[in-house]
């Protein structure tokens, strides 16, 4: 590599130094900040050095390459946008050393040895794989923005504090919501204390809902024929707690996490015949009566409701949310089921583009590294 695109350290700068001005400062982590100077001229091709060690960064202005970072500082007429594909595929990461805070040694770099076209097909292989980037970027934003219309949803079609209508409404609903309190509107199911360790995922008499998987997998609404769930092989312990198998619009809360995201909870759907169990700091709830589909899932996940429960959580290191905490909750929700529907289904199809356009984006991604792995020797 040191023939292709040496590498050097950057330049000393301390945060303290830095006068704002038009020119990019690349840490190891990308742009840092923004100078009055430049110390190297565009275009640039520039990784970490100390701490995050293997992003590289591709950029089209003069520059000022930090100390933490590691920049090309002669391309020898190859194509410098070829050369910041190359880093990607020689992975960096893997010449890391040091176990507290990564260091890139350059000098091991340079004696890797690749095998490089000619500067015209370089060209065409830095176009192709360019605009590959752009259509990852594109979906990258629409993702962003499915997201973020879904929170700016979650916090205008919910009332707020102690308000009794939303800010945002769907045409024909003018009449004030209902609240009542928590312990009201459902009635407490069993949990087990299954840990991780008891549950298995090839057969079993019962699938089981652990609190990890709420907090990390699962989204407001769970759909479970859409997923594998882990398994009980206990067949005694599933009689023993058959009368606690969850139904269709079942709540399943997390009781426990590491911060804020205590309470976080999924409402089921698509049961039909299988027997699911509530696991190990969960609060199953289920209603006293029937609510549309999706509603319970969606307004109990935000702010509206969960904000209730922050003053409640208990815990330092570990957070926790008690069944009599809960009770103190109030439940908001539409008088009639028509819009408990709208707003069910306009979370639903919010859900499917988020996970369709996630997984487009998974896909470009994947394909780039092979073909990645495939142009590059």
């Amino acid at each position: 590599m040191k023939d292709v695109a040496p590498l050097q350290r950057g330049f000393d700068l301390p945060k303290s130094e830095i006068s704002e001005g038009p020119y990019p400062v690349l840490f190891s982590n990308g742009i840092g900040g923004w100078h009055s100077e430049y110390k190297a001229k565009a275009p640039g091709v520039i990784t970490g050095r100390s701490g995050s060690i293997g992003n590289v960064v591709f950029i089209e202005q003069n520059y000022w390459p930090h100390n933490t970072s590691l920049w090309v500082t002669n391309f020898f007429d190859n194509c410098p946008r070829y050369v910041y594909y190359l880093y990607h595929h020689v992975d960096l990461s893997k010449f890391g050393t040091g176990s507290g805070v990564p260091t890139l040694n350059r000098n091991d770099v340079h004696d890797y040895s690749v095998i490089i076209p000619k500067p015209e097909e370089q060209s065409r292989i830095a176009t192709f794989f360019k605009k590959l980037d752009d259509t990852i970027a594109l979906h990258q934003r629409k993702l962003t923005l499915l997201k973020q219309l879904k929170q700016t949803y979650l916090k205008q079609i919910f009332p707020q504090n102690k308000e009794n209508m939303p800010a945002l409404r769907f045409a024909g609903f003018s009449e004030p919501w209902k609240q009542s309190k928590f312990d009201e509107v459902f009635s407490h199911v069993q949990n087990n204390s299954l840990s991780r360790a008891d549950l298995n995922y090839k057969s079993g008499y019962a699938m089981n809902i652990h609190y990890g998987d709420i907090l990390i997998r699962f989204g407001e609404y769970l759909d479970v024929s859409k997923y594998q769930l882990p398994m009980i092989a206990n067949k005694q312990l599933v009689e023993k707690y058959k009368s606690s198998i969850l139904k269709d619009g079942d709540i399943v809360i997390a009781d426990a996490a590491e911060n804020e995201t205590v309470g976080k909870c999924s409402e089921l759907g698509g049961i039909e015949d299988a027997n699911i169990l509530a696991g190990l700091h969960t609060i199953p709830s289920r209603p006293n009566w029937t609510f549309a589909s999706g509603y319970l899932g969606y307004y109990m996940n935000s702010s509206a409701f969960h904000d209730q429960l922050l003053p409640l959580i208990q815990g330092t290191k570990i957070s926790s949310i008690s069944k009599s905490a809960l009770k103190k909750t109030d439940i908001k929700y539409p008088h009639g089921k028509d819009e408990q529907t709208k707003i069910g289904n306009l979370f639903k199809q919010l859900d499917d583009s988020i996970a369709l356009h996630q997984s487009k984006l998974e896909k470009l991604m994947d394909l780039k590294q092979v073909l990645l792995a495939k142009m590059f020797v």
